[in-house]
């Protein structure tokens, strides 16, 4: 490569990769459902916490994975989801509140020797997320009483 290619391409490439990273997770953003639920169930951040559980994973919408990047919040209000800001910079956090939430068996029941639960949000359903059934119930035990109406 020529040495003036060579500057050129070090000078693009940072915002080349900020861009296709901005992309990449809109395009998340939107095939998750993450978007359409944030007009629903946005999050003020207004509610003390019962319980926080970082690192989590799930997957929503059409089979978009969440690796590791989540955080749930049990609160007296109900169940709050997060994203790191890294991946999910337009992603506001989402509070679901416990009436509204239905929990059922995913399919297939069992990922990796893992127990998964579905939770779907509304009447009818406006979205779902999957999760481990382990940290559901620890989410449902830190709610306690606000979590009943489930």
């Amino acid at each position: 490569m020529r040495p003036e290619a060579t500057k050129w391409f070090l000078i693009a490439f940072p915002f080349l990769f900020l861009g296709m990273w901005i992309l990449v997770t809109t395009v998340l953003g939107f095939l998750s459902g993450w978007f359409s639920l944030q007009e629903w169930y946005s999050d003020d951040g207004n509610d003390d916490p019962l319980l926080k559980l970082g690192w989590q994973s799930g997957s929503m919408g059409l089979g978009v994975g969440f690796n590791s990047c989540l955080t749930f919040v049990a609160t007296r209000r109900g169940l709050s989801v997060r994203i790191w800001r890294i991946f999910g910079p337009f992603q506001r956090p989402l509070l679901f509140p416990w009436r509204e939430i239905t929990v059922e068996p995913s399919e297939p029941r069992r990922f990796l020797f893992l127990r998964m639960v579905r939770l779907s949000f509304g009447s009818p359903p406006s979205g779902s997320l999957k999760i481990r059934e382990q940290t559901w119930t620890k989410l449902v035990a830190a709610a306690g009483t606000f979590a009943n109406k489930i």
